[in-house]
């Protein structure tokens, strides 16, 4: 039995490139994982998203029983528009038992790491950053930015530099300056930028609150500032923050400048309790999150400024979790990496020749960048695997997979030509869906807006039946006119949406999963003039599909590889093996780890994956039996496969 856990969550690991890269030996750390215990694809839940499945690994429950199944939640008697999307992975609308609480029922303590379950729900967790969403991030004070002078990013003018003091001998300088803009409220501040040079042309840049070239940090091409603390002028007040900047690029005659700021992040206040955040920065340096990666997909940063800063952010969750866990004592520890879905929205697409846009010229930067992506999460497990010893289970799960998009879906043209939705012009003059429409649509969910049920209901009760059979109907017919290729994969009422993990009264009406290769749209079909119900899209998505989707090269599957006391060592699950779902991670986990199971868990303990327990294809020994010959009974011909009580 282990004595801890380690649970490290790497969003939308896929099982099949996992498989690939591990064989190609560039994730030596993942693979040892592997070849000490087990690696098997695992079952999402509908949908396969992020807030929905790391809430069902974090308690082994449905999304019928803990209430995550939208990206948050409905609960009867709300408006539609109120589904507590901002808190979709938060404790407060949970409704199942956390391991960590299970834990704490134990008198054991665990350890949060930017993960699910905030606020916290009891003194026996630490929690380090809170996951909020992916490119949004709970205590992040500002975005990370790119600026240049040539239409990347922020784009600033240089000019002939004046009133400064200190300048450098160089003959010519330039200036210009940057303002750093909180992302909610607040005037932030704003830096001086000195750009300098000499005879060879421009070489460095100063960057500085006053100006005053010798009072701040100059730097050259591919340099770093150091760590800048600053007090940002913040919604809430003055809050202090620490920031630092990248020279990418500079050429000699200025005519490209391009520099990189860094996520800002406070010094304190982003762990609970509140003050261990300042002692961790004290130890480990400034924190920051993982924003890099979207700033990259976004091209205000190249690959190797990604590396760089991801490279600091992995040392510091390496040494912080290290610390935490000694000081803590704690049996589970449970982290959160969203790189690898950053990278595959973005870039799945055109490595999938099964992808709607999928162009071959495109395809091998693609791979270089996903496979460098894992390459950075190999690199992460390596570092949190230090803090195991001989009596510690390690576990490398993701929430998802992602699969390519060849179509999009506008329910939203459908229902507005089924007269079931009506569109209304917003405050900004753009088309937008109006609340008083007979049918709402969030995600996987089909309301009908029911009078006496919902705040603006407008469907009497009588019609709700033959209403919601319509709506069934049409997602069942609808077909891509130019193939003629279902658009739905299934439909389903919602007493009958048990089979889909969905249950409880604020599930929709008609609960609904598209086709694979197919993706949803939304309100904004509107604004952009689309009229088609399905037409050709490209890209990657997880959600919108079922977790079964998969191509030659794409998986909506999870992932799963444990190694530790009590598991099975070198166990590579075969495709046509009996599946696991996420639902049994955890409480497989807390077995092994001797902690109780979740209350709410419904998930199985995955025997076949641990010492003693029989492979899972194994057949159970039955002593041969020879079975005799029954008279079949004469009478009318029945139906080939009728079984009844009759011979």
């Amino acid at each position: 039995m282990s004595k801890r856990a380690i649970v490290i969550g790497l969003d939308c690991l896929s099982p099949k490139l996992t498989r690939k890269f591990a064989g190609e030996g560039i994730l030596p750390n993942i693979k040892k994982i592997m070849d000490r215990g087990v690696f098997t694809k695992a079952l999402p839940c509908f949908p396969a998203w992020t807030p929905t499945n790391w809430t069902t690994i974090a308690t082994g429950a449905y999304p019928g029983t803990h209430g995550v199944f939208l990206w948050g939640t409905h609960l009867p008697g709300n408006s539609f528009d109120k589904d507590e999307r901002s808190w979709a992975m938060s404790s407060s609308i949970c409704k199942a038992e956390y391991a960590w609480e299970a834990a704490a029922r134990a008198g054991k303590k665990s350890l949060l790491f930017y993960f699910v379950g905030y606020p916290q729900t009891t003194e026996m967790v630490t929690h380090v950053d809170w996951l909020l969403s992916p490119g949004g991030y709970f205590f992040e004070m500002c975005k990370s930015e790119g600026y240049t002078n040539f239409d990347v990013g922020t784009v600033i003018e240089l000019r002939p530099a004046k009133g400064w003091a200190n300048l450098p001998g160089e003959s010519t300088s330039l200036e210009s300056e940057i303002l750093v803009t909180p992302k909610e409220g607040g005037e932030g501040l704003s830096y001086h930028l000195l750009v300098t040079g000499g005879e060879g042309g421009f070489r460095r840049v100063v960057i500085s609150r006053e100006k005053d070239a010798t009072k701040g940090a100059s730097i050259r091409p591919g340099e770093w500032t150091g760590w800048m603390i600053d007090d940002f002028d913040m919604e809430q007040g003055t809050v202090q923050g620490s920031v630092r900047f990248k020279l990418i690029e500079l050429s000699p005659d200025a005519e490209r400048l391009w520099l990189y700021r860094s996520q800002v992040y406070p010094l304190d206040g982003f762990t609970v309790p509140s003050d261990l955040a300042g002692t961790l920065c004290q130890k480990f340096g400034p924190y920051l999150n993982e924003d890099v990666g979207h700033a990259f997909t976004r091209g205000y940063v190249d690959w190797e400024t990604l590396e760089e800063e991801l490279g600091y952010q992995i040392e510091w969750i390496g040494r912080a979790s290290k610390y935490l866990m000694s000081q803590t004592g704690s049996a589970l520890y449970f982290t959160h990496w969203h790189l690898l879905d950053t990278l595959k929205h973005h870039y799945l697409g055109k490595i999938d020749p099964a992808g709607g846009m999928y162009d071959p010229s495109e395809a091998g930067d693609a791979w270089d960048k996903i496979r460098r992506g894992y390459i950075l999460a190999d690199r992460l497990v390596g570092k949190l695997a230090e803090m195991a010893d001989d009596d510690t289970l390690i576990a490398v799960v993701s929430d998802h997979g992602n699969s390519p998009n060849r179509k999009r879906v506008s329910l939203v043209n459908l229902f507005l030509e089924k007269g079931w939705m009506r569109a209304k012009e917003g405050p900004d003059g753009q088309l937008t869906i109006d609340p008083k429409s007979k049918v709402i649509l969030n995600s996987l969910h089909i309301y009908i807006n029911l009078k006496g049920r919902d705040p603006d209901g407008v469907v009497p009760p009588e019609e709700y039946d033959s209403l919601r059979n319509d709506i069934i109907e049409a997602l069942r017919k609808l077909r891509d006119p130019e193939d003629d290729e279902h658009a739905i994969a299934l439909a389903l009422p919602r007493e009958n949406a048990g089979c889909m993990g969905m249950w409880g009264d604020g599930i929709g009406d008609v609960v609904f999963v598209y086709a694979p290769g197919h993706a949803w749209t939304g309100g904004e079909v509107l604004r952009m003039g689309e009229k088609r119900v399905v037409f050709p899209s490209g890209g990657a998505n997880h959600g919108p599909q079922p977790p079964w989707t998969e191509t030659k090269v794409s998986t909506n599957y999870a992932a799963l590889i444990m190694s530790g006391p009590g598991v099975k060592k070198d166990k590579i699950v075969r495709d046509d093996e009996p599946l696991v779902s996420l639902v049994d991670v955890c409480p497989t986990i807390c077995h092994l780890v001797g902690l109780p199971i979740p209350r709410q868990s419904q998930g199985r303990i995955l025997q076949e994956l641990l010492d003693g327990g029989s492979t899972s294809v194994e057949r159970a020994p039955r002593p041969d039996v020879i079975m005799p010959e029954f008279p079949v009974s004469k009478g009318p011909p029945r139906f080939k496969g009728d079984v009844t009580d009759e011979l």
